[in-house]
């Protein structure tokens, strides 16, 4: 998973590279990510005390599979609203390809890692990355969708 996300980071348009924090900066906290297949038939039937038991106090008890039921890719809570490095990655991420180019999902498994990936380096959740990065949200929108449509619009609303 790591490749991907490095291979993902390479190819972030200048005008990511200009706003987000320093590409050797997410090269390096990339290699910190822990990647945990949460989809049905790997680890989704576990739960966050089994798979990472010291932020079972953070998260929902819950099974893998329903934490990160219709998204792509979760980042698991830490300590005092710190984001941890642990990434969950559902089904809907191991259904569609490097870049969405399948037609049932929009985001491709590089903007899913490179999202995730950005909650642990600047330690927003959604909300707070949104604002920070003033990004626009459609209305209906959630403010995960709007963040990986940035991504792909090169940082851009």
């Amino acid at each position: 998973m790591l490749g991907r996300l490095t291979t993902a980071i390479g190819e972030l348009p200048s005008s990511c590279t200009q706003v987000l924090p320093n590409v050797n900066t997410l090269l390096s906290d990339a290699k910190n990510l822990d990647f945990i297949d949460a989809s049905p038939g790997a680890s989704g039937s576990e739960t966050v005390a089994q798979v990472a038991p010291t932020l079972a106090a953070y998260n929902p008890s819950g099974p893998l599979s329903s934490i990160v039921s219709g998204t792509y890719a979760v980042t698991l809570n830490g300590p005092g609203n710190s984001i941890s490095n642990v990434v969950l990655l559902s089904s809907n991420f191991w259904a569609t390809d490097s870049y969405g180019n399948n037609a049932n999902y929009s985001v491709g498994q590089g903007t899913a890692l490179v999202h995730e990936l950005l909650h642990y380096v600047t330690q927003y959740s959604d909300p707070a990355f949104v604002q920070n990065y003033g990004i626009s949200v459609p209305q209906g929108a959630s403010y995960s969708s709007a963040i990986s449509a940035w991504l792909q619009n090169g940082c851009k609303n």
